[in-house]
């Protein structure tokens, strides 16, 4: 089990399920036992309460594997639905405010954190986790192998598939500045100015968050930097499979997922962004047809 996984596990155990039938003997417990204090919970999440009852039925069917009952009073203990929000990424003008904000309140070290975030699309826990080994300078490319979640290191991503992803020119750029800025100081790619590597994902989003509350921008989480991304690329006209296996994506999930941003994109707004990543463009030419 994964140590993130194991954490939130036993924090809900300590929590919630041993203050209210932690005296009990398991095989003393029943499914009404169970309904009874679910029900009786005030729920501010549906997802939270489906977290809670899952490691509740890990307990259980544990027990059984250890013969200690014959079958799990949480069996039928049903999750709720829970409605998946969909994609609110930035639009560029909003993405070069927060990249220009970070710089201007923390430094180059966090503008650089973002600004690769927006343009590369990795998840916010690969991008701390990333390291010089991982980057290929010559073909333009970086490795995403692993993560780094609540200060611990993962040798696997979160679909355990190792991936190649192809940096537009704007990443490429970063990456030369941040090298420049950290020399020899650590293996990591992004941390702090000492050469520290982030030991999770608390600082660089505190300071996230003061930088959206300070230009008045609306507040997305740090993981909209991979939903903006994956927009951007669709937007520019990028083959679909290649923007699917570049973030890992399945294509079905891609156009699900993604449909709205496939069309409907005017072509100044589309040279914009071509521009902001680092190709060729024809900007005046398209500002002039759409003026």
């Amino acid at each position: 089990m994964e140590f993130a996984t194991e954490t939130s596990y036993r924090k809900i155990l300590a929590s919630f399920w041993r203050p209210r039938i932690g005296h009990k003997p398991v095989a003393d417990i029943r499914y009404s036992d169970l309904t009874s204090i679910l029900s009786a919970y005030p729920w501010a999440k549906r997802k939270t309460r489906n977290n809670v009852v899952s490691v509740c039925r890990l307990v259980f069917n544990f027990a059984v594997a250890d013969k200690i009952i014959h079958e799990s009073p949480a069996e039928q203990l049903k999750s709720l639905k829970v409605q998946k929000q969909p994609p609110d990424p930035y639009a560029l003008t909003e993405a070069e405010a927060v990249i220009a904000g970070m710089r201007s309140f923390w430094g180059d070290h966090d503008a650089n954190y973002v600004e690769f975030g927006f343009f590369v699309g990795a998840r916010p826990s690969e991008l701390i986790a990333l390291q010089w080994s991982d980057v290929d300078f010559n073909k333009g490319i970086i490795r995403i192998d692993k993560a780094r979640v609540m200060g611990h290191d993962k040798d696997t991503t979160k679909t355990a598939v190792v991936r190649d992803v192809e940096l537009c020119p704007r990443a490429v750029t970063v990456l030369k500045r941040q090298r420049a800025l950290t020399g020899l100081k650590g293996e990591h790619v992004f941390g702090h100015d000492t050469g520290e590597s982030y030991h999770d994902l608390q600082l660089p989003w505190k300071r996230w968050v003061f930088v959206h509350k300070k230009l008045g921008i609306h507040y997305r989480e740090l993981y909209q930097m991979r939903h903006t991304s994956v927009t951007w690329n669709l937007m520019i006209g990028k083959n679909l499979l290649w923007v699917a296996q570049n973030h890992r994506h399945s294509a079905a999930v891609m156009l699900k997922t993604y449909a709205k941003w496939l069309t409907g994109s005017t072509e100044k707004d589309v040279e914009k962004i071509r521009a902001a990543m680092g190709f060729a463009t024809n900007l005046p030419l398209a500002a002039h047809h759409t003026a």
